[in-house]
């Protein structure tokens, strides 16, 4: 708060996060806007894959996912890349520096894939229009069902946003609380 760049240049050795932020921005354009996940020296700006390389963003693979259509959702976690497609979750891993190949669809409801969350190998899968957020976990490079996340009561907004790390996760449902919403957490047991 209040922090100011050095010599209002916004150039990446002023010094504060805002600056460094511009300073290594990349124009995506229209077409592949969207939503934005970060792992590392990797971003994931809807489709497309960008690395940070001498403090600039690069474009370095499209995954030309959900149909060519922008996903709704996307995450990132090490060398997985996960793309929220209208009932699906298309599932990419990188095999080389710049290489990403698809390797999996993970099917569900009509909302399936609206909100994404990744951390190690761990995937949370948020279907707001379901009410439910399903849990993944890795196991010898395959994303298996491991848990299914409910709320005690209906419409409630229930998994608009899932967020996890480690085995803690979190499940917001916006309507909840009579409209003031709330986040709903739980801790793998075991």
């Amino acid at each position: 708060p209040g922090e100011q760049c050095d010599d209002g240049n916004n150039d990446a050795g002023d010094g504060c996060v805002a600056c460094m932020l511009e300073a290594q921005s990349y124009p995506v354009g229209a077409s592949q806007a969207g939503p934005i996940a970060l792992s590392g020296d990797v971003a994931l700006s809807g489709s497309r894959v960008l690395r940070l390389d001498s403090g600039q963003w690069v474009p370095v693979a499209d995954l030309a996912g959900c149909g060519g259509n922008t996903p709704s959702a996307v995450a990132l976690a090490g060398d997985w890349a996960f793309l929220g497609c209208a009932g699906t979750v298309e599932v990419h891993r990188r095999t080389g520096p710049n290489t990403w190949t698809f390797r999996d669809t993970l099917f569900g409801g009509t909302g399936f894939g609206l909100a994404l969350a990744a951390d190690g190998d761990v995937l949370v899968v948020g279907d707001p229009t379901d009410e439910s957020a399903h849990v993944y976990r890795a196991v010898a490079d395959v994303w298996t069902a491991e848990a299914l996340l409910a709320p005690a009561a209906a419409g409630e907004g229930y998994a608009t946003s899932v967020a996890v790390r480690g085995d803690r996760v979190a499940v917001g449902a916006p309507a909840a609380e009579m409209g003031a919403g709330a986040a709903y957490g739980y801790e793998f047991d075991g």
